[in-house]
């Protein structure tokens, strides 16, 4: 089975997660309720859409980015494991 690409729009969703994520689950373990609860509605629903249209636009349209679709980051390392472990 071949491992999927890792592209740049696959990397914004991973660090969009962790930079929404990170900074709630601090606040809510200091005791904080209505700051989480905040960025969920401020950054969560702004993040959200933006991946969800692009992932729209990735998979519907003839698109002319690429950068942001088809390059594949981790293809060094592939590229660099395949003629290490042959």
């Amino acid at each position: 089975m071949p491992i999927p690409k890792f592209t740049l729009y696959h990397f914004l969703v991973v660090f969009s997660t962790g930079l929404i994520g990170l900074p709630k689950a601090y606040y809510a373990y200091r005791g904080y309720s209505t700051v989480p609860n905040t960025m969920d509605w401020l950054s969560g629903v702004l993040v959200f859409l933006m991946i969800y249209w692009l992932g729209i636009y990735e998979k519907h349209v003839d698109h002319d980015m690429p950068w942001l679709f088809e390059r594949d980051l981790l293809a060094p390392l592939r590229r660099r494991h395949n003629r290490v472990h042959g």
